[in-house]
């Protein structure tokens, strides 16, 4: 399938008189319409009037005077029809007592009302003015009752109850708000345009949030290896054994030799993960996140500081990380525990294309190699 993705930067170059938020997302239009990633000037411009239209009046219905929102274009990066977006939301530092006390709704709250990034506020999740305007369908709510100082119960004709934040109640009920969003969704009208969706492009670093990484271990999508993988880091706990074959120009390479005659550098560190419960769960090194606490921990024990000069079958640094991290006592966390849409991948193959790639939805991959295949590849991506 093909499509095009607009990406929306949302930040600022306001002076040091003015606070600022940045925060970005990107709207990808899918379907056999986009084959030659192109689009109608007359679908594109009013989309993203819409799209402007829709964060000035939800800023302005939350916000009233106290913060601004500017929209800027900028250049379109060659080759994949790629618009960027640049949006700022501005308070004044002179508004003192409004940041004290009366209520100024951050950006990134807002687009997540509006549907347009996976946010919650307040505690509360918000499904979006999107997703509200699909469950009602033009029809008005039977009833709708303030459950709370946060939160709006709406029941529907069919008899169904939402519940929704304040907030996304108010901005619901504005005609400028509701218009601009089918002015953004009315593309798939057109013949070939098969879907519309927002895609945040802050997920990454949404992790480092407060209060989401937790305080110990190692984060990514986990991979348990292969029963022979995991037979390997038995047999290198022996004294003695086999080893990967050295090129001579000191390379390892996949072939064995019987040519260990003492325990690899790394045993003592093995023995205690094995203790502490490791069963072959590892962290493929596209993407991992290290605790701090981790890292001190392994320090602590002399274990960065130890000579590297006896190897065995298993060397590389996730199988290593790994046991280290369950050698300390610490956990190995998948990041879809923490973040549900999480996806990386390990496995790149000759096969793959640039499409295949970006239609597995994979927020990292593994470096590609340095081989023709792999650098046809990144350029294709680039592009």
């Amino acid at each position: 399938m093909s499509n095009i993705i607009y990406s929306f930067i949302f930040g600022d170059d306001a002076d040091n008189s003015e606070m600022a938020e940045i925060q970005s997302f990107s709207l990808k239009y899918d379907g056999e319409a986009f084959a030659e990633h192109t689009i109608e000037i007359n679908d594109l411009a009013p989309a993203l009037l819409a799209l402007s239209d829709a964060v000035r009046e939800a800023n302005r219905i939350v916000n009233n005077d106290n913060s601004t929102v500017s929209i800027k274009v900028k250049a379109a990066k060659g080759g994949s029809f790629l618009v960027l977006i640049q949006t700022a939301q501005t308070i004044s530092t002179n508004a003192v007592a409004v940041l004290a006390g009366e209520k100024v709704t951050a950006l990134n709250n807002l687009l997540g009302i509006l549907g347009f990034m996976g946010l919650g506020v307040g505690g509360v999740a918000s499904c979006g003015i999107i997703a509200l305007i699909k469950r009602l369908a033009g029809k008005s709510p039977i009833k709708v009752t303030k459950k709370n100082e946060n939160e709006i119960e709406i029941e529907t004709e069919s008899g169904d109850s939402i519940t929704v934040i304040s907030t996304e109640w108010e901005l619901y009920q504005s005609p400028i708000i509701r218009k601009s969003i089918y002015r953004i969704v009315k593309p798939l009208e057109k013949d070939g345009v098969e879907s519309v969706e927002f895609i945040s492009n802050e997920i990454v670093s949404s992790l480092f949030a407060a209060g989401v990484l937790p305080a110990q271990g190692i984060v990514g999508q986990p991979l348990v290896m292969r029963s022979r993988d995991f037979a390997q880091v038995w047999a290198d706990m022996l004294p003695a054994g086999f080893r990967r074959c050295h090129t001579a120009d000191g390379k390892i390479e996949h072939q064995w030799e019987l040519k260990r005659g003492r325990p690899v550098w790394w045993h003592n560190i093995g023995w205690r993960a094995l203790a502490n419960g490791f069963y072959g769960v590892i962290i493929p090194g596209c993407f991992i996140i290290i605790a701090g606490t981790t890292l001190a921990a392994v320090q602590s024990r002399g274990w960065l500081d130890q000579p590297r000069t006896s190897l065995g079958l298993a060397f590389g640094d996730d199988t290593i990380l790994a046991l280290a991290t369950r050698a300390v006592g610490h956990p190995v966390i998948d990041a879809r525990t923490l973040m549900p849409d999480w996806s990386c991948s390990l496995f790149i193959t000759p096969e793959a294309t640039a499409a295949t790639v970006r239609a597995a939805g994979h927020y990292f991959i593994h470096p590609l190699k340095d081989v023709a295949w792999a650098n046809d590849l990144r350029q294709a991506l680039a592009t």
